[in-house]
């Protein structure tokens, strides 16, 4: 009816003009009113979003096992950088074991007789002796006796080295592997002990304590003992090739030590009988050779140890941290951690209510 009335007085285009005012008058009165009501609305939100992260900051905002993983792998790196001065000692003192290593007599001739021939058939005085050290003597007939134990027909000038070197090198590599066994024993027993276990502990919580001593069973067992196990593997093929192997790379160093003993030996020549120089230079020669072969073995190898588990404890270390984070999000461990359904439940009320807050706030900015 209204509609017939409008279109008889051809009134349409007025109405629709005075529509669209209306329109926008109720449009600015909305507006003006929303503009009026928002602050109010605003505090209500970043009150109830205080009230929110409250209970958040009570109950945690990730499940416990992952606060734990996180502090333990924290605490993990902190106790791994602070044990670098004490893995660079041990690191030293295993060098300077190695150095120490010295060609010893191996026993196969009586000192003492050795002495007494050396005063009686060579008149060596006492000084001479203390110039010229004892000890030399006794390697350098220990030298002569296995040549000629070991000699066939062939003059004593043109008898090689190998065999006396090959005697002398077992004296070194037992001692050495008795030294890079304790060096693998004290660097994994500190890892485990003053890095790995510490870790675990300042990262646990009460409600973590039980899983944390499975994880650290697990841990031991399947990330440790492996890297402990490769390294024994790498030092015990390390101390066989020590034992087995007479060839070093090395020739100027080689050449170079060698020419530093042949001189000090001239000059301790000059103290020594020509009677006993002239029957013991070829066995000198063969001792003082054999003296520049383990010195530059020694120089060698305490570098090639220190390159192998440096790299070897970084890699422990990075899959320690990543083994953690495995270990204390699995199904076992989930069961393990003392957290209740309903705690799991109000956080994640929470975290959702959270987020439509933080949404709500954001859309409110705009206008």
């Amino acid at each position: 009816m209204v509609a017939g009335y409008i279109e008889e007085l051809h009134l349409a285009d007025r109405v629709k003009v005075i529509v669209k005012e209306l329109n926008n008058f109720m449009e600015e009165r909305m507006l003006d009113h929303i503009k009026e009501k928002i602050p109010g609305m605003r505090r209500l939100l970043e009150e109830e979003l205080r009230l929110r992260a409250s209970s958040l900051d009570v109950l945690g905002r990730v499940a416990i096992s992952s606060i734990a993983s996180q502090s333990m792998k924290e605490h993990l790196a902190e106790t791994y950088a602070s044990f670098q001065p004490d893995n660079r000692r041990l690191t030293e003192r295993m060098a300077r074991d190695i150095f120490a290593l010295n060609m010893k007599p191996l026993g196969i001739v009586d000192a003492a007789v050795a002495r007494r021939k050396l005063i009686s058939e060579y008149q060596c005085t006492s000084r001479s002796l203390r110039l010229f050290q004892s000890q030399h003597h006794l390697l350098a007939l220990e030298a002569k006796k296995i040549g000629e134990d070991s000699r066939t027909l062939i003059n004593v000038p043109y008898v090689g080295k190998r065999s006396e070197l090959e005697k002398w090198l077992y004296t070194f590599a037992n001692p050495f592997e008795t030294i890079l066994r304790k060096f693998i024993d004290d660097i994994f027993s500190a890892f485990s002990n003053n890095i790995f276990q510490p870790s675990l502990m300042k990262g646990s919580s009460e409600s973590t304590k039980v899983a944390m001593r499975d994880v650290s069973i697990k841990m031991r067992r399947n990330v440790i003992r492996k890297t402990r196990s490769a390294a024994r593997e790498y030092t015990a093929c390390l101390a066989h090739s020590s034992n087995t192997n007479a060839f070093n790379t090395n020739d100027h160093y080689l050449t170079e030590t060698s020419g530093q003993l042949e001189d000090k030996f001239k000059k301790l020549s000059l103290h020594i009988e020509d009677a006993y120089m002239t029957h013991m230079k070829p066995y000198f020669e063969i001792i003082y050779g054999i003296m520049t072969f383990f010195k530059t073995r020694k120089k060698m190898l305490p570098d090639t140890i220190q390159m192998y588990f440096t790299t070897a404890l970084d890699d422990l270390f990075k899959e320690t941290e990543k083994e953690i984070g495995i270990q204390m999000l699995n199904e076992k461990t989930l069961n393990m951690i003392k957290e209740s359904a309903r705690s799991i439940s109000k956080r994640k009320f929470h975290l959702e209510r959270e987020t439509k807050i933080k949404t709500a706030l954001e859309e409110i900015s705009l206008i």
